[in-house]
């Protein structure tokens, strides 16, 4: 629950304001007496409330929804404060004459909110002399809705372990799972046993994807018994150390032995290592949930040159990956449409089915999103309360409701939906988790934004050794590993772009959320939120049509402090004045008046305009002093106002700008050096057009903080000269600004912002100098470069030497050069991505892409973009550390165009162009059943030169 999490950043904030009272006036003494009483009181408070959470209590009683909400209000109040100018004593005195000190107010403030605690305390000893085992109530909404739940019934709580009664036979695996069994029996016996050394295969699948039943259905199959003599089936869940895993093991491989009388697990792994010594085994390792686990035993599994096999089942990726290093990681899909319809009414009967039903479980399918336990539980819950429309159609609409209740038929994904949020670690990272319920079903998240929000939030802490950004990142790769949210397309350099939550998890999420008070939706017209006492919506997310005044009058928006409008009609926001996070991405009923009631908005600290029709940024945004992020991408915006770029906290700017002229004001010269030197934060400018020389060497040569940059040069080639033009100017003594020279200016400022620059961006347009030799002096921490336009030729070997260091991710697109010329790249030991693309045949015709061994030793990802992709050759022991082939040229040749492909021996999936034929793609498979690995072969689904 956010309390702890908001609790400790409140405590923070009152020491700090406490610290910055002075004592000379009465009024301050009381401010740091109030200040100091809250304090205590919510300190011991907060400790109260950890204590309970540690023992993973599931229903919040009143006085901990109090607390939370005095939180927040108390949060606001200092913040509010922080913005009251710093005065002078004699204003401060004509302050009081004319009744303006606002001291006594906050004096008045903090009354109340020593009050409010007080109330707090007699609801707790209320709760604990009365407890109670209901949960807080919350009000169910009505009709259908594309989010979906009301959030109605009880909240979730931990459920004990145990086999479901809704889990899949193997029959109903092997006829709705697709291949999967057929794969992995591929991998186990497809080779003849020719295949000697041992290997790990890897079962990756969200719970109740089938990955136990899966598991057990290789296990029983009759050629596996055959080919392997000594077996053993192991559930993790059911140990809680190693000794007990390694000896469950021994007694299956080793039927009828008498027990080691020992309680050392070395001793066990010694014996299991000499007694498989020689022998061909199989062992299957169910519901692996940490890499320890598998770290703890996996020396009992002797490598004997028998073909034996283990496969690890998981939900984790960091386990999956872990284990099958070098071998084979197999991850299990979810059902389509058709294949989960046939797997609901199998279970629920087929002469149920009638259209009047499908009709009403339309929702409840999507809801689902094809995993198989899902299904299966709600048809079991559906068999057993009868399955009418009315029935069906409450299912589907508050799914989340019914997961997170008592009923025995939604027992087992209940827990493991628990498991997967009891696991992580901290209040910032469960925050975080319940923060994707802002977003609707079937949204694609992005990255780099949402990261961008949660600290727009204060949802993530730092500390000395890793920053916000550090721990955002990490949140982001923990939630990922569980399966929390899932990447759905990755960028050039094979960082995951966007992120979908599954459906199932998405409704457990939202019912945790709401009922908690962490949001508030309006979905379709209709207000999901919690209605315990004393709870204020906080977050508000608005999406769909239908969305009424008379609905938005229902929350109370002073109080608003985060709101998301998503493909929702006409919305006015203007009561939100506490906002910090508004996120208007994809409103086009957006335009340039709603801005005047944007800069109202004092405490914004986030704001994307990003796909909206506004056209012009005002001049009033610099009253948002707050102000960290501004996306104005995909808008029709073209002039930065100088007002925005001066914002003293601003730290991320994006759009496709031309900088404000007065940047080359030659009488602000000095103020705007001082400004940009001493008091500008922004890290990242992506980007800005060079059409004339607007004065950008301000930024680049002054902005120390500066460490991204995308640029556009626009610099129209110089005419030809002509004589009457000289003649004319050099009688009215008029000279000339050439293109050069702006070219000159440029490159002498990149040159001196390289040292710090951290990720460069330039499109040429078209015509691309050999810059770099010019600007790349000495070694530089650069760590990403992206290029766009002819070159005559690489840097030299001294320029690409000073790159060696940090650069790990390298575009190069529609330079001209040639395959041979491009090899040199290859020299760049520490780089990750290499992506090379061109627009027009030629250049890679004649030459050969060659890799020489040890060489591109970091490299794991490289990708060709073209009409025809390059001969490519690669030696032994280059690019060994390769994991992704992007070949992405749609060429109808059946030739593969890459010789060597058996030297990758860290290969795991070969991406091909959209339109690839299939005899290509089926030329690829069978080359990627030969190598060990046996890498994925699948197209390129969309484009992937996306912007985070």
């Amino acid at each position: 629950m956010e309390v702890v999490r908001l609790v400790d950043s409140v405590l923070k904030k009152v020491e700090n304001v406490r610290n910055m009272i002075k004592e000379d006036k009465k009024a301050g003494v009381d401010l740091r007496i109030g200040l100091e009483s809250i304090k205590c009181e919510m300190a011991m408070m907060s400790s109260d409330v950890k204590k309970i959470w540690s023992k993973k209590a599931e229903k919040p009683e009143e006085w901990i929804f109090l607390l939370q909400d005095l939180a927040y209000d108390i949060e606001d109040f200092i913040e509010r404060r922080g913005r009251d100018p710093q005065t002078s004593a004699p204003v401060r005195l004509l302050h009081v004459a004319m009744v303006m000190d606002p001291r006594p107010e906050h004096i008045a403030r903090i009354e109340h909110f020593k009050n409010q605690i007080s109330r707090i305390q007699s609801s707790r000893q209320k709760d604990e002399s009365h407890p109670t085992t209901q949960p807080t109530s919350t009000k169910k909404a009505e009709g259908k809705s594309g989010h979906g739940p009301g959030v109605a019934g009880p909240s979730a709580c931990s459920g004990a372990a145990g086999s479901s009664s809704a889990s899949l036979t193997p029959c109903e695996y092997n006829k709705h799972l697709g291949t999967g069994k057929s794969d992995i029996l591929e991998l186990l016996l497809g080779d003849d046993g020719q295949q000697k050394e041992l290997k790990v295969i890897s079962i990756l699948g969200f719970s109740g994807s089938g990955k136990t039943t899966l598991a057990r259905a290789v296990y029983k199959d009759e050629s596996v018994i055959k080919r392997f003599p000594h077996r053993a089936f192991i559930d993790v869940s059911v140990f809680r150390h190693a000794f007990g895993i390694l000896q469950s093991i021994l007694q299956q491989v080793r039927p009828g032995a008498v027990p080691l009388q020992t309680t050392s697990s070395i001793m066990v792994t010694g014996y299991l290592q000499e007694f498989l010594g020689r022998k061909r085994y199989l062992v299957i390792i169910d519901g692996v949930e940490l890499p320890q686990d598998w770290r703890d035993i996996k020396a009992a599994f002797p490598s004997n040159e028998e073909g034996s096999r283990v496969v690890v089942s998981t939900r984790t990726q960091s386990v999956a990956a872990a284990c099958s290093c070098g071998s084979y990681l197999y991850k299990i899909r979810a059902l389509d449409r058709n294949e989960s319809e046939d797997l609901f009414w199998g279970k629920l009967g087929p002469e149920n089915r009638r259209p009047s039903l499908e009709e009403e479980l339309g929702t409840l399918f999507d809801k689902c999103d094809g995993l198989p336990e899902a299904l299966v539980q709600a048809a079991e819950y559906l068999s057993k309360e009868g399955a009418t429309e009315k029935k069906c159609e409450e299912v589907g609409r508050a799914l989340g409701a019914y997961i997170a209740g008592d009923d025995p038929a939604f027992r087992e994904m209940k827990r493991s939906l628990l498991q997967c949020y009891d696991s992580l670690h901290d209040q910032c990272h469960k925050a975080c988790m319940l923060s994707v319920g802002m977003f609707p079903r079937g949204h694609r998240i992005r990255r780099k934004s949402l990261v961008r929000r949660w600290k727009a939030e204060g949802l993530l802490v730092g500390d000395v050794y890793f920053s916000e950004h550090d721990v955002a990142l990490g949140c982001l790769d923990k939630l990922v590993d569980l399966g929390v949210i899932e990447p759905v397309l990755l960028g050039d350099n094979s960082k995951v772009k966007r992120y979908k939550v599954y459906g199932v998890m998405l409704e457990f999420i939202v019912h945790r959320s709401v009922s908690w008070n962490f949001i508030t939706l309006i979905d379709h017209g209709k207000v999901v939120r919690s209605y315990a006492t004393g709870c204020h919506p906080r977050r508000l997310s608005v999406h769909g049509t239908g969305v009424t005044q008379e609905e938005i009058g229902k929350i109370e928006l002073s109080r608003i402090r985060s709101l998301t409008i998503c493909d929702s009609n006409k919305m006015d926001f203007d009561k939100c004045e506490l906002l910090r996070v508004l996120d208007l991405e994809g409103c086009t009923w957006l335009e340039d008046a709603h801005l005047d009631t944007i800069c109202k908005l004092l405490y914004l600290k986030y704001l994307s305009l990003r796909s909206t029709r506004v056209s012009k940024l005002p001049r009033k945004m610099k009253d948002l002093h707050c102000l960290e992020t501004l996306d104005a991408r995909d808008t029709r915006v073209e002039m930065l106002p100088m007002e925005v770029l001066m914002l003293p906290q601003l730290v991320h700017l994006f759009g496709e700008f031309q900088l404000p002229a007065e940047l080359g004001d030659a009488k602000r010269k000095d103020k705007l050096a001082n400004f940009f030197s001493d008091n500008s934060r922004l890290q990242t400018l992506a980007g800005f057009k060079i059409v004339k020389n607007t004065g950008f060497e301000q930024i680049l040569l002054h902005c120390g903080t500066l460490r991204k940059v995308k640029i556009w040069c626009k610099i129209p080639p110089p005419p030809p000269p002509r004589r009457s033009r000289i003649k004319l100017a050099s009688c009215f003594k008029v000279k000339e600004v050439s293109t050069p020279s702006l070219t000159e200016s440029f490159v002498a400022s990149l040159a001196a912002s390289f040292p710090r620059l951290e990720s460069l961006s330039i499109d040429f347009n078209g015509i691309c100098t050999n810059f770099l030799d010019s600007v790349l002096t000495a070694p530089s921490t650069l760590s990403s470069l992206k290029i766009w336009g002819k070159m005559e030729s690489l840097p030299t070997s001294a320029t690409l030497s000073n790159l060696r260091t940090h650069l790990r991710e390298l575009h190069l697109s529609k330079t001209g050069l040639s395959s041979k010329v491009l090899s040199r790249l290859q020299n760049l030991d520490c780089l990750v991505c290499l992506r090379l693309t061109e627009d027009r045949p030629g250049p890679w015709d004649d030459d050969t892409f060659l890799v020489e061994p040890n060489k591109f030793q970091s490299l794991l990802q490289i990708s060709f973009h073209g009409p025809k992709l390059p001969r490519v050759q690669i030696e032994p022991g280059g690019m060994r550390c390769l994991i992704s082939l992007h070949l992405v040229c749609p060429e109808p040749e059946k030739e593969l165009g890459v010789q060597g492909i058996t030297h990758l021996h860290m290969l795991n999936q070969v991406m091909l162009h959209p339109d690839a034929s299939e005899e290509k793609i089926q030329a690829w498979k069978e080359e990627a059943v030969l190598h060990k690995n046996r890498p994925y072969v699948k197209k390129q689904l969309m484009s992937s030169n996306v912007h985070a």
